[in-house]
């Protein structure tokens, strides 16, 4: 019968710590003890009614019963959370103070009665069903309960071996509350930063989109330019002036070209022989006939003249005298620069659309040539490199707006690259030339036909955003991975460190079980001890992991209280020494005059048992450990404890904090591995520091230095 139980509760175990989280494997280990003490204080409840004519030892197993079942009131009434124990009837067997305060009863108006009397009908009836359902299957069931609008309850039921075949239920009851809040908080956290991501991706698309739509319409546009402005060349070249030679003296035409005709739309005989003024009619022809007869000649003067039909020719005037037969004659030349004109316009309106679209872009652009010397640049490099139009051109990309951090030998090369007809896109941490604040930024580099050169065009894009949350989103992963890593380092040690005292209670209590009529006193005398000793290290590793489930839950409380430093220290000296059977001598130095101070008895427990533990377990063949309390002269209370043993290597030393870390050279000795990180933090909670001096196979030394306040 006890190895089915002892197998019933491994089951337990095994199902509670598969798939769940961290914190919950700490407060379902508590669960898990309530089951295992449940289980010794049955069967010493059976060894006493089977063997009750001994009276003398019945006695003492009585008071020992006692003595048992007070601890395991007072740890089940420790927990906050709920428990109880009901039997085969479902009605109440065993209830803590969690459980009475919910249902604002005492235990003794609830001690034997069922859910329906102590409950509203409904939540009474959701109970039973789950009561039915785990006692039916005889299988643990998990279950979340919402009670209120307010309230949500994790509830874990699991059958209870009550002696005799009976089979009762037992239940622990969690408040997850804040936990669920926390994880919706969680999630719509995940949700607002997938949808501003996703947000911002959509934005950056568009503005790729735009962007590239522009540089389409500023490639046509600077192509239909260069088309016109070839046109216009090859009029010049085809010679498409309005030549026309007119008498000196009253302007008589006399020849003209064929362009003049076709340009102002006349026929040649509509124009020989007519003065020229009735043809150009600008009366500013007169006056400048007056300069070339005067000076000789005019060259490219600009006049705009009117063709037959009454359209305005625009043009460069150019003339001189000439003299032929005697006779003097008027050369002149106008070249018609009517579609210049236009384009010029039409350039004017180009480039300062250009500009609009250049300096409207959300990304700071440079044009330069390969060296890096900057040609222009837009409005938004002033705003993201903080730096004025005056400075912002007579700077170097290179020197004043790149990182130091870049290799400039990768920069040159990417230039290259681009020159060859190679896009490229590239991170690059840059620099503000004044204040010289650095930030990650991503860079789209091109070649460009520029004002009729070469040139590179760098589009430069602030990422400071997308790398902080890279960064969170790495930090992320490795804390999940640092958490993962350390939930698989618990499970393993707990569940190897639990099982040596569990197996020694379990062995014990087989031979008291099977052999206790033929055992002499001192025989039973040693059984009871070896489980005495088993549970009070099992109640040890609960009281650390408890701790360590409050430090992590963010709930671990300082509660200092005036304690007898002296009386405090002799009694966890001598406490803890009892639980180890081997035969070690202890050296203490107490100074009786130090008196009341204020501590938090429970973490300085743990300071001291664990450091002692340690001392005890590593001591090896050395029999003899040092224990010094004494007040230093800038009032701090000093301990010091040291011991003649393994000793700690200089590796394990860089270590020794990090919780379910063990040295190399003690992988054979039993531990959790979780003691100095206790020690630690409550050194810490103290305001307290620690020093370790250690040697391999000689010893370690260990001061703590705790600050004295009355």
């Amino acid at each position: 019968m006890v190895l089915s139980e002892m197998e019933m509760i491994f089951k337990i175990y095994s199902f509670f710590f598969n798939g769940i989280n961290f914190v919950y494997v700490l407060d379902t280990l508590i669960l898990i003890l309530c089951l295992i003490l449940l289980f010794i204080y049955h069967n010493f409840k059976k060894i006493i009614l089977k063997y009750n004519n001994e009276k003398i030892d019945n006695i003492k197993l009585k008071t020992q019963l006692d003595e048992f079942e007070r601890f395991f009131k007072t740890f089940i009434n420790s927990t906050p959370d709920m428990v109880f124990v009901k039997d085969e009837n479902l009605n109440i067997k065993m209830v803590n103070k969690s459980y009475l305060d919910f249902i604002e009863r005492t235990e003794n108006e609830t001690l034997g009665k069922n859910d329906f009397e102590l409950l509203p009908f409904e939540l009474a009836q959701v109970c039973r069903e789950s009561d039915l359902k785990s006692l039916n299957t005889c299988k643990l069931i998990r279950t979340e309960e919402k009670v209120s609008d307010n309230k949500i309850y994790e509830v874990i039921k699991y059958p209870v071996f009550l002696g005799e075949g009976r089979i009762g239920l037992g239940a622990f009851i969690k408040d997850i509350t804040e936990t669920k809040i926390n994880e919706e908080k969680i999630k719509e956290i995940n949700k607002n930063l997938d949808s501003l991501v996703q947000s911002r991706t959509e934005e950056l698309m568009k503005t790729n989109f735009k962007l590239k739509v522009e540089i389409e319409e500023r490639k046509e546009a600077q192509e239909n330019a260069i088309k016109s402005e070839l046109k216009f060349k090859l009029a010049f070249k085809l010679n498409h002036n309005l030549m026309a030679i007119s008498t000196a003296d009253d302007g008589i035409i006399v020849d003209v070209s064929d362009s003049y005709l076709e340009k102002l739309g006349y026929t040649r005989e509509e124009v020989i022989g007519v003065r020229a003024i009735e043809i150009f009619r600008n009366n500013r022809r007169e006056e400048l006939v007056a300069q070339i007869k005067g000076k000789g000649q005019i060259v490219n003067y600009e006049l705009d003249v009117w063709t037959k039909n009454g359209e305005i020719m625009s043009g460069l005037y150019s003339g001189n005298i000439i003299e032929s037969n005697g006779v003097k004659y008027l050369l002149t030349s106008f070249i018609d620069i009517t579609d210049r004109k236009k384009l010029e316009a039409a350039l004017s309106v180009s480039e300062q659309s250009f500009r609009n679209i250049f300096n409207n872009i959300h990304d700071a652009v440079f044009i330069h040539n390969i060296d890096g010397t900057i040609i222009d640049f837009n409005d938004k490099v002033l705003e993201m490199f903080k730096i004025s139009e005056e400075d912002a051109g007579h700077l170097s990309i290179l020197e004043d707006y790149s990182s130091k951090e870049n290799r400039f030998k990768i920069i040159e090369g990417v230039w290259k690259l681009v020159y060859s007809g190679k896009n490229q896109l590239l991170e690059w941490k840059v620099k503000r030339p004044l204040d010289k604040h650095e930030f990650w930024t991503e860079m789209f580099i091109r070649k460009v036909n520029y004002r009729n050169r070469d040139a590179i065009l760098t589009t430069v894009r602030d990422i400071s955003e997308r790398k902080q949350a890279e960064e969170k989103i790495k930090t992320a992963l490795e804390k999940e991975k640092e958490i993962n890593l350390l939930k698989t380092r618990f499970i393993s040690t707990v569940s190897h460190e639990f099982r040596t005292p569990l197996a020694g209670i379990s062995s014990n209590l087989h031979l008291l079980e099977r052999y206790y009529e033929k055992m002499d006193y001192k025989k039973k005398e040693r059984c009871f001890e070896r489980i005495n000793i088993s549970v009070k290290n099992i109640t040890f590793m609960i009281d650390e992991i408890a701790l360590m489930s409050k430090d992590h839950s963010g709930k671990l409380d300082f509660n200092p209280m005036l304690t007898n430093i002296e009386k405090y220290c002799e009694e966890i000296v001598t406490d803890t020494f009892t639980n180890y059977s081997i035969d070690i001598e202890i050296k203490i130095s107490i100074n009786s005059n130090i008196g009341e101070i204020l501590i938090d008895r429970n973490l300085f427990k743990q300071i001291l048992v664990n450091l002692l533990s340690n001392a005890i377990k590593y001591s090896l063949e050395s029999n003899l450990i040092e224990f010094e309390l004494n007040e230093t002269n800038d009032n701090q209370l000093l301990i010091v404890i040291k011991d003649y043993g393994l000793g700690i290597t200089k590796e394990d030393m860089n270590h020794i904090f990090e919780p379910f870390h063990r040295g190399v050279n003690v992988e054979a000795i039993q531990g959790t591995g979780l003691g100095m990180s206790i020690v630690k933090r409550g050194v810490d909670m103290h305001n307290g520091t620690i020093e370790i001096n250690s040697e391999v196979n000689k010893g370690t030394i260990v001061k703590v230095y705790i600050p004295i306040r009355k």
